[in-house]
């Protein structure tokens, strides 16, 4: 139901033993191990209907199988600036081209117009591939200080990404509430996107904060009744 958290679960399941077989190859045994992952379910995926079991928990595998090469190497943001931006701006400016020229030949091919989002789709494909990598290495030269309400509105990320990617949610909210189709042809349609999008998320913060104060009410109940019950006892 909700891809993330479980793959992260299975993810962290692994791990201990991922990683340590990833530092126990020599730099160039882990390269050639990456490369081969990479070309056989990432850049494989370029090609449309070959998938050879690309999923999204191999991509979690792929992408720290990169970091941990990354770090091994002494390969730093500040180092590499220019190849890092370029890996995020080129794959990203590629896949935007294609989604407009594809749209434009749907119009005399639909079979094209089908495949307009293709190169932007799947955690496992390069172009997701390469922006995580360059957005990850140019996060790490960030010097972010501490700020509450960034760090709460943080916090509730992962409730807003449960609560809207519920599958009776989405339907109700981008089929029925907010459905796109309505307004898909006004020139404020960027506009109410950026709108919905924001309700949405609002509204997500404000379901996680209740969550959050219901579980303090019930810790602080079951923590009262303890402490009554241990001085009765006594």
């Amino acid at each position: 139901m909700w891809w993330y958290p479980t793959t992260y679960m299975i993810f962290l399941l692994i791990w201990p033993f991922y990683h340590k077989a990833l530092m126990g190859f020599s730099v160039d045994v882990l390269k050639q191990f990456t490369t081969v992952m990479l070309v056989i379910w990432s850049v494989s995926t370029i090609v449309p209907f070959i998938n050879w079991g690309a999923n999204n928990l191999l991509a979690f595998l792929m992408l720290y199988s990169i970091v941990i090469m990354i770090k091994r190497m002494g390969i730093t943001y500040e180092n590499h600036k220019s190849g890092f931006k370029a890996l995020i701006l080129i794959p990203y400016s590629v896949a935007v081209i294609s989604i407009i020229v594809l749209d434009l030949v749907g119009e005399k091919i639909s079979f094209a117009a089908e495949y307009s989002c293709y190169f932007m789709r799947g955690n496992y494909r390069p172009v997701s591939m390469m922006v995580s990598i360059g957005l990850f290495m140019w996060g790490t030269s960030w010097k972010v200080r501490t700020n509450k309400v960034l760090d709460y509105l943080a916090e509730a990320t992962f409730g807003v990404y449960l609560f809207h990617m519920y599958p009776a949610n989405m339907t109700y909210l981008f089929e029925k509430l907010f459905s796109l189709q309505k307004v898909i042809e006004k020139p404020y349609a960027v506009l109410w996107v950026v709108a919905v999008t924001a309700i949405i998320f609002v509204t997500g913060v404000a379901i996680d904060s209740l969550r959050k104060a219901m579980f303090s009410s019930f810790e602080f109940l079951t923590n009262l009744i303890r402490a009554k019950n241990n001085s009765a006892c006594s």
